[in-house]
């Protein structure tokens, strides 16, 4: 009975010198409050953006051109979420999809594509 009344202390020896010595219990122990933001917004931005792009790689596709190609000009209309969130990653969403020229117009809807030119000359040099 001593034997394992002395082994059985011995995990919790560390946890109580630590709280009388630092005044706090280890963290390991606390608790993590959760997070209280609703990212259900980012989401469905985040949804619009993948959509304009996939958009986008379907006309390279049609057009049986590499996905490499560049996009001379990209006219998109977008509300004001989607605007934000493309300006915020520019760079980014140009890079995504090789674009030379990106207009943004302001519009009620979530996305509309108003004109997509590819840069074909590129690939007639090669």
């Amino acid at each position: 009975m001593r034997i394992a009344s002395v082994r059985s202390s011995l995990p919790t020896r560390p946890i109580f010198t630590f709280k009388s010595f630092f005044g706090s219990i280890p963290i390991h122990l606390t608790n993590i409050k959760t997070l209280e933001y609703d990212f259900s917004k980012e989401v469905k931005t985040g949804d619009v953006l993948i959509n304009i792009i996939s958009d986008a790689r379907g006309e390279k596709t049609n057009n049986n051109v590499s996905l490499k190609t560049p996009i001379k000009n990209l006219d998109i209309s977008v509300n004001g979420d989607v605007k934000n969130a493309i300006n915020e990653s520019i760079k980014d969403f140009k890079a995504t999809l090789f674009i030379e020229n990106l207009v943004l117009n302001d519009s009620d809807i979530e996305y509309q594509i108003n004109n997509i030119e590819l840069n074909l000359n590129d690939i007639e040099n090669n």
